[in-house]
């Protein structure tokens, strides 16, 4: 076996792979043309969209049941000890609220924690999209009745 004739420093560059490397065969330098190289990562397949499609039917189905039998404005007008008695006596309104407090929170903590764009996030980011799309109209009406009037 031949000794190589490497430097460590040079061994480095060559294990280093976030910054694309040229070499033509002696070292020659190549021109760099981004469209020419090889993509690493693959594009946005069906997934993808099928993940964030998901999320946003499954979030505005929520979303929907959540206005129709819980509302946004039950938070705005009880007392919080009364809201939280309400809430625990009925099982459905008490799944829906946590249904919809885990779209937020899980949304974010996807965002904070995910090193990739994971379909998890994809699925919880149209998730939330979905259940606030649904109630827009409602969270429009707590925005002018509590927040615009004061102004």
């Amino acid at each position: 076996m031949a000794v190589s004739n490497t430097s460590f420093s040079e061994r480095l560059v060559r294990i280093e792979r976030s910054t694309p490397k040229l070499f033509a065969g002696d070292d020659a330098p190549q021109p760099f043309k981004p469209q020419n190289l090889v993509r690493a990562t693959g594009g946005r397949s069906a997934f993808f969209y099928a993940a964030i499609l998901f999320g946003l039917g499954v979030g505005a189905s929520v979303g929907y049941f959540f206005g129709l039998i819980v509302g946004f404005d039950i938070f705005l007008t009880q007392p919080p000890m009364t809201v939280v008695a309400i809430i625990k006596a009925d099982p459905q309104m008490l799944a829906l609220t946590i249904a919809m407090a885990a779209g937020v929170l899980l949304a974010l903590l996807c965002q904070i924690f995910g090193y990739t764009r994971a379909r998890a996030l994809n699925f919880w980011t149209g998730y939330l999209f979905g259940s606030l799309a649904i109630n827009l109209q409602a969270i429009y009406f707590v925005y002018i009745t509590y927040f615009a009037g004061a102004a």
